[in-house]
């Protein structure tokens, strides 16, 4: 069905819409470009046996099209034992079978070229699992090839663990391996074993892994916690976090979180390791993000990002707490512009790991309202802003039944924490269809009922609808250069109406946000107004020198 809306015109036959994009964009796409985290296991079941796969993928690229992305970033689809859903990798050269193959993979490559889309992957490569053929040799015996690839260690003299280090579920980072004799290092579950990157054999071999999938046509790679990737080789104990007024409530219940991390990751060993990567990927122009976790998020950020031989992007995991507002929004932003001015950030307000927004934004509120305003904002930030899979949909957090849980740190913190399920059961794609169009077969996790009136092509109706105004929201993104590469300023902020100030080569405009179901106004009291600017979908106004902000709508203009 052609739609009435003039600002979804131009994306239907496979092309992007035809957009003014400014001249000095065209170099380094990731830098204005909106990127789209796919859960490759949730996204679009092709052989119908439950699961996602790159076939599925494939035939629903022109959905992408359509949203205006500039590129799809896969979760980890490697041959994997699934004990952490392919964040456990059995082998790097190979996908995994519930995935398909390399020549689904080609495919899609080559699909995605055609519609001027981008494929990144997410690679882990601080672990393995512990069914790698690596593993396997190397806990053989302490002589093998293989023995140095993993950070093994002996038992204390009364056959404890190593040292005091935590796992990021909350249990000794430590497990024994009676057939070599020693403890080996694992920073997730024990099925992960930690590679040693004080082994150069491990870090050619990285490389080798990392070029295998560049030569193939990916566009990068997000590093999953690459500064987790060394650790301190005396094995020191951590030191107890002394203040911890600053540890959210909710994060007590995990005992890692009692620790200072400073033994175990943030290594200044890893950085010639992770300029190597950065050197390589320059080679191919691919671009390289990564996931930063540390107490200490913003030093870690300058130190990993802010030079040319670390990451191009970082994520700043503080945008994801588990109970969402705008003033708590607002002071990541604002410490981030203060302390990480040379950081080009990507933006994630959801991701695989964290209950939803809509679902974690604090207080009362209209649910899709709410997603498309704070969708924008998103789109609105300096950096680089990466959409989770659903969050175009409005989605809220699924509930999952205990009996029905995957995800592995679900299982170990039921009940106080439900796990990662929710933000992870598949797309709805037609509200019509047997599981929501996803699949025929019963789906690996179960479709909230509640997401069908969400679905794909019960928003494809509705130019109202949060998936249609994302759509032209990107859109007209695209031709604004203040917000694509522009610096930014917070003008005004309080618990409900956000201002920002974009700049860009004299290029001034102010963009302003309203989060609460009530209406709000801003004074602006300026020598002459702004130009107000239109086809974004919002309906903020100008009178008389102040903005006029109706519930949860945004106001645009540009400043003479």
């Amino acid at each position: 069905m052609k739609s009435s809306d003039p600002q979804l015109q131009g994306k239907r036959n496979n092309q992007r819409p035809q957009t003014q994009r400014p001249a000095d964009t065209q170099d380094d796409w990731w830098k204005y470009g909106v990127i789209y985290q796919v859960n490759v296991r949730s996204f679009f079941d092709a052989n119908n046996d439950g699961v996602g796969d790159i076939k599925g993928l494939t035939a629903k690229l022109d959905y992408f099209v359509e949203l205006g992305v500039a590129a799809i970033a896969l979760t980890p689809v490697f041959t994997s034992p699934m004990s952490d859903f392919g964040f456990d990798v059995s082998d790097y050269y190979s996908l995994d079978p519930a995935f398909g193959d390399l020549d689904d993979f080609d495919a899609l490559i080559r699909e995605a070229n055609k519609r001027g889309l981008r494929v990144l992957l997410d690679i882990v490569i601080s672990h393995t699992s512990v069914q790698h053929p690596w593993f396997l040799e190397s806990k053989q015996d302490r002589n093998n090839p293989k023995a140095d690839w993993y950070v093994w260690a002996d038992a204390q003299a009364d056959g404890t663990v190593p040292n005091n280090w935590q796992t990021t579920f909350g249990h000794p980072a430590w497990s024994w391996s009676s057939t070599r004799g020693q403890y080996y290092l694992h920073n997730a579950t024990s099925r992960q074993a930690d590679l040693n990157f004080h082994n150069s054999e491990v870090i050619a071999e990285v490389l080798n892994i990392l070029q295998f999938w560049l030569e193939r046509g990916v566009a990068g790679f997000r590093l999953d916690c690459p500064n987790l990737y060394t650790h301190d080789k005396k094995l020191r104990n951590n030191p107890a976090r002394r203040n911890m007024a600053a540890i959210p409530e909710e994060a007590l219940i995990n005992p890692f979180e009692y620790q200072l991390q400073i033994y175990n990751q943030n290594r200044p060993e890893t950085l010639p390791t992770l300029a190597r990567i950065r050197r390589l990927c320059d080679r191919y122009e691919a671009a390289l993000l990564g996931s930063v976790t540390s107490s200490a998020t913003f030093e870690m950020l300058n130190i990993y990002s802010g030079s040319q031989e670390g990451l191009q992007m970082a994520n700043i995991y503080e945008a994801l707490p588990s109970v969402c507002n705008l003033p708590g929004l607002v002071d990541v932003v604002r410490t981030f512009e203060e302390n990480c001015d040379q950081v080009w950030p990507y933006w994630m307000l959801n991701n695989h790991d964290v209950a939803r927004l809509v679902s974690r934004w604090e207080g009362d509120h209209d649910a899709p309202r709410l997603a498309a305003i704070v969708l924008a904002l998103h789109l609105s930030l300096r950096g680089t802003p990466v959409l989770f899979q659903g969050d175009e949909l409005g989605l809220e957090e699924a509930y999952i039944p205990f009996d029905n849980l995957c995800d592995p740190y679900g299982k170990l913190s039921w009940p106080q924490y439900m796990g990662r399920d929710g933000c992870r059961t598949p797309l709805p794609w037609d509200d019509n269809l047997p599981q929501a169009g996803f699949s025929t077969h019963k789906p690996w996790l179960p479709i909230d009922p509640r997401h069908l009136s969400h679905a794909i092509n019960v928003q494809q109706k509705d130019p109202e609808s949060v998936l249609r105004r994302v759509q032209r929201f990107i859109q007209w993104r695209e031709e604004q250069p203040e917000i694509l590469l522009g610096s930014m300023s917070i003008i005004h902020a309080d618990a409900s109406v956000l201002l920002l100030l974009r700049k860009h080569k004299g290029g001034r405009l102010l963009a302003a946000f309203n989060v609460s179901y009530e209406p709000a106004e801003i004074e602006l009291n300026l020598p002459q107004p702004p130009e107000v600017l239109n086809g974004h979908g919002f309906a903020g106004e100008l009178r008389d020198n102040r903005i006029y902000l109706p519930p949860y709508e945004a106001f645009f203009g540009r400043l003479p």
